[in-house]
């Protein structure tokens, strides 16, 4: 059986794990919005705001990882997690388990579509600039006296 407290941090860590899935999807999701409507400026904004995001992702996945560790659990799916919490931990755990798989989801496809976008922006600059005319080459210079 879990200790109470190593339960509470679990729960803590997986509930901030949830709070940053669900600031990464909007990114995500303005991300593409702003690829969709060609908005350079806000393009890079968003790109410096993704930053410390990901790295607040990867400090909490990293405290889940010690969490699941030594609750003996590293490695167990959601399902397997759950089954080794008592009912009552169980009844609170299950929505945020939920609610992550269900944001996860909808992250990957706010990626996948921001993706997809920026796939296509990167075609037409590709397109424009091999539709420009090279610079016509500089005559070179020799000097006379040497």
């Amino acid at each position: 059986m879990q200790t109470s407290s190593s339960y509470n941090q679990y729960k803590d860590t997986m509930t901030k794990l949830l709070t940053v899935v669900k600031k990464l999807r909007l990114l995500e999701e303005n991300l593409s919005n702003a690829a969709s409507a060609d908005n350079a400026d806000e393009l890079n904004r968003l790109v410096k705001d993704a930053q410390p995001l990901l790295l607040e992702f990867r400090g909490q996945d990293r405290v889940r990882e010690k969490a699941e560790a030594s609750l003996g659990i590293k490695g167990h799916s959601f399902r397997e997690v759950l089954s080794s919490f008592t009912p009552e931990q169980q009844k609170e755990l299950s929505p945020v388990f939920e609610e992550l798989t269900r944001e996860l989801k909808l992250y990957e496809n706010a990626k996948d579509s921001a993706d997809r976008i920026m796939q296509v922006r990167l075609k037409d600059v590709t397109d424009r600039i091999s539709d420009m005319p090279l610079p016509e080459r500089p005559i070179a210079f020799h000097d006379q006296l040497v």
